[in-house]
């Protein structure tokens, strides 16, 4: 189970099966899967009114499985009911972007010390697959705009999340997941905006090999700086925007 799965159990709206009315799970599912993609791609716009006429005709998807993949989006945090008003994608802000970066920074940090801890060969073999999985895709991008490229999307995914694989809980690697995962929308703007291209393999490369050589300070660094780093950038953004926008 997903940690945005264990949140949606909790909501009310999510658990009343025994409402009759209820669109069935696996319709609430396919609608929370394709929006929750829609969202984290970018492909929605932050801040975007989510419409349940125009979400209908663009999932052929009736209302009620919407209404509740978006009360689950909602619990999630990416997306924000507003009374009468709908439903909204969640916006992109600093200070959304400070709280997020902050929790990520905690939880992997803690992770990856955890695994490197704690790691058999078998962990140190997934994260050096994992890297050269992902090394390959990079290499074939061929540039650092990969907004649109779900194959290195997934294994840069993959290869963070094999990073934690061996630190032993369940829930903190749900966690890491699903921070990273809202993560994501703050390194997809940032890489649209990018004019130059970051050396993000080599940041990588770096981090797989403190981690096999069981340097975990080294390592923990090295992941807070590439965290970091796309948190500044995606800063310095947001904050030119909203200056452009009051001049």
């Amino acid at each position: 189970m997903s940690m945005s799965q264990f949140y949606a159990q909790k909501s009310p709206h999510a658990a009343g099966a025994e409402n009759s009315e209820q669109a069935p799970a696996t319709l609430i599912d396919t609608a929370y899967d394709l929006l929750r993609a829609a969202i984290l791609s970018g492909r929605v716009e932050p801040g975007a009114k989510l419409k349940i006429d125009t979400l209908q005709r663009e999932f052929s998807l009736s209302s009620s499985p919407l209404r509740e993949a978006l009360n689950r989006l909602s619990a999630e945090g990416l997306v924000i009911a507003i009374g009468r008003r709908g439903f909204h994608a969640a916006p992109i802000t600093v200070a959304e972007l400070y709280d997020l970066t902050n929790f990520r920074l905690v939880l992997e940090s803690g992770a990856l010390m955890a695994s490197i801890e704690r790691g058999t060969d078998e962990w140190e073999s997934k994260v050096a697959g994992a890297y050269y999985r992902l090394d390959v895709a990079e290499g074939k991008a061929g540039s650092d705009r990969r907004s649109e490229n779900t194959n290195w999307r997934d294994r840069h995914k993959d290869f963070h999340m094999s990073l934690f694989g061996a630190c032993g809980s369940r829930r903190l690697i749900e966690a890491c997941s699903d921070m990273y995962d809202q993560g994501e929308r703050y390194r997809r703007y940032s890489m649209v905006q990018r004019n130059q291209e970051r050396k993000g393999r080599n940041e990588h490369q770096q981090i797989m090999k403190a981690a096999l050589a069981r340097d975990g300070a080294t390592a923990v660094r090295l992941l807070r700086e590439h965290i970091s780093q796309t948190a500044d950038h995606v800063e310095k953004l947001l904050r030119a925007k909203a200056k452009a926008e009051t001049e």
